[in-house]
């Protein structure tokens, strides 16, 4: 159970994955938590179906004895003073490890007399064997699905013999079985799979459990398909299906990345839909870790893509004539975009995603418990410093088996995550593209050359629309908001004049820092096709260094400002433009 206080103006503690996996008497429970922690954790064992004084708990799983996460961020101890907090919770929906912002209290009184923003983060940790049998509606059922170990189909999986023949009999006699399926790549096997087109319709709902290895040809040499453009992993026509594990699947693209043309991506779906990914490690691609195309309901819960930074074209997860995609929950760390929207996809919802190299939180693996506590009162901390050593004095957390961080001192208010998201590059070669209802929200960006960016190319046609961009923390980004409607690969892009039409846009809650080197706010639309109805609240960026700053930039951009932004941005223009588009009313820029 975490809780988590903020306030812009001071400095935060953070403190990382504390779990207490027993029910201490309440005497001798420190003061720091005793109040919230002892009493959620002391009810939870009492019974499963009932919750602390003045709220309820809800519990999900058949496992009476809770393991409680308690992630706490707290504004400089000696400044804070809470009383009491009212809060009101939702949970999101989707099963795996569910975590986020689902309150908001407010704390009436400090020491300062301040009002910070409390927030309860609430873990439901992924795990592999209880997903696979009873989780959420997506690939499960009432009774056990039929599994088809690897193994048993002639894999041999020490990570040498060509294991393709074992895998593709594993997965048709799964696919074709009458009721649900469990394709089981064991642990401690690695599998060296040659490039695969799997194909649907299945007989029944499938789960692919990757507990081991997944490991690509090792190589151009090693390569046996006849075109790398099909990628190594693809999925095909297929409903329902859910991938998911504790294991890898390495791409193994060191060799390729010096090669111009390789393999388009790791992992692939095509004409899919009720599609379910987590739990995975996924690394190391040639090119396109994950990508989605014609797919609809897209789930992607707790997933971890890595690849090192100078690895070109690495793009975590992209997608493109897509609807209905959530991803939550993840860590990407690669060379190019951690997630890249394309063309034709709308209702994207994007939150609590990790992206930047060695930057965000490790979650447990523990198995769940109590997903909803409801607190009628808060943490009372005199000091910071006092309450760690008491958590460690009493044995709550120590580093040998729980393994407690601590960072200090921090800025970052509300969440530990990080994701520079990338709507476009759209309508390249006249093509049109249309992308709307797109949700960015409770994130960090860190050391990034862009932060909330759209990008399209002259000449191109369609709308990009409906999209928010909501509590974002920049750290050093060169271009925290950007919007361009130029793009350009060379320094020799012709002017033209079609262009996407951009509206109904709005950035809520844009904190922190800024490379100076760049504008903090760049909007840059187009002469013929001006951006409309762009929304700031919330806004306040300041230079990461020193005093010296950089101008917010606009051209052609419409809107309004709706609170007092730091720094002001006098260059947008109020309303909409005197002279309409002649291209507003033109189908072609419709969507």
């Amino acid at each position: 159970m975490g809780l988590i206080c903020q306030s812009p103006a001071l400095s935060l503690w953070l403190m990382e994955s504390i779990t207490i996996k027993e029910s201490p008497s309440k005497k001798k429970l420190p003061v720091g938590i005793r109040n919230a922690s002892w009493t959620a954790t002391n009810a939870a064992l009492a019974s499963p179906t009932r919750g602390p004084q003045g709220g309820s708990l809800f519990v999900r799983t058949k496992r009476i004895v809770p393991s409680w996460s308690l992630q706490t961020t707290a504004a400089n101890a000696k400044e804070l003073r809470m009383a009491t907090s009212k809060f009101s919770f939702h949970i999101p929906r989707g099963g795996g490890f569910q975590t986020g912002i689902v309150g908001r209290g407010e704390v009436p009184r400090s020491t300062k007399q301040e009002h910070l923003h409390a927030v309860t983060r609430i873990s439901k940790p992924y795990s592999s064997g209880h997903l696979a049998v009873n989780s959420s509606k997506r690939g499960s059922s009432k009774s056990s699905p039929q599994v088809f170990n690897v193994v048993s189909f002639g894999a041999v999986g020490h990570g040498i013999t060509d294991d393709s023949e074992a895998f593709k009999k594993a997965w048709s006699a799964a696919c074709q079985a009458k009721k649900p399926a469990l394709l089981l790549v064991p642990s401690k096997r690695s599998l060296m799979i040659q490039a695969e087109i799997f194909t649907g319709p299945c007989q029944s709902r499938l789960i692919i459990q990757i507990d081991g290895t997944l490991m690509a040809p090792d190589g151009p040499k090693s390569w046996k398909s006849k075109t790398i453009k099909q990628g190594w992993l693809h999925f095909k026509g297929i409903s329902g299906m859910t991938l998911q594990g504790r294991g890898l699947i390495d791409g193994r693209g060191e060799r390729w990345w010096n090669h111009h043309s390789r393999p388009d991506k790791a992992l692939s779906f095509h004409l899919c839909t009720d599609l379910t990914i987590r739990g995975l490690k996924i690394k190391s691609s040639p090119k396109f870790h994950v990508v989605f195309h014609v797919c609809q309901n897209v789930l992607v819960d707790w997933l971890s893509i890595k690849a090192p930074a100078d690895s070109p074209n690495t793009d975590g997860i992209h997608f493109e004539e897509t609807k209905n995609v959530r991803i939550y929950n993840s860590v990407i760390s690669t060379g190019d975009d951690c997630i890249s929207i394309g063309t034709a996809s709308h209702q994207v919802e994007i939150r609590n995603v990790t992206c930047g190299p060695s930057h965000g939180i490790s979650y447990p693996y523990t198995l769940p418990s109590a997903v909803i506590v409801r607190f009628r009162e808060a943490t009372s901390l005199d000091n910071m410093d006092q309450f760690v050593k008491n958590l460690l004095a009493f044995g709550l957390i120590n580093g040998q088996n729980l393994g407690h961080k601590i960072l200090s001192p921090l800025v970052y208010p509300m969440t530990e995550s990080f994701c520079p998201c990338s709507i476009g590059s759209l309508g390249r070669d006249k093509s049109r593209a249309c992308v709307s209802d797109i949700t960015v929200s409770d994130s960090i960006i860190k050391n990034s050359t862009n932060g909330a960016r759209i990008k399209t190319w002259q000449g191109g046609s369609g709308a990009v629309s409906r999209v928010t961009f909501r509590n974002i923390m920049m750290d050093r980004v060169l271009n925290p908001i950007i919007i361009t409607q130029y793009y350009c690969l060379n320094k020799h892009c012709p002017n033209q004049t079609s262009a996407l039409s951009i509206f109904d846009v709005s950035y809520i809650n844009i904190h922190g820092t800024y490379d100076v080197r760049s504008p903090p706010i760049h909007l840059a639309c187009s002469d013929s096709m001006p951006c409309r109805n762009i929304t700031l609240s919330g806004v306040r960026l300041r230079p990461a260094q020193g005093k010296t700053h950089s101008n917010p930039f606009c051209w052609k951009a419409y809107g309004i400002t709706q609170t007092s932004s730091l720094p002001p941005v006098p260059c947008l223009l109020k309303g909409l433009p005197e002279k309409p588009s002649r291209y507003y009313g033109d189908a072609k820029y419709q969507c």
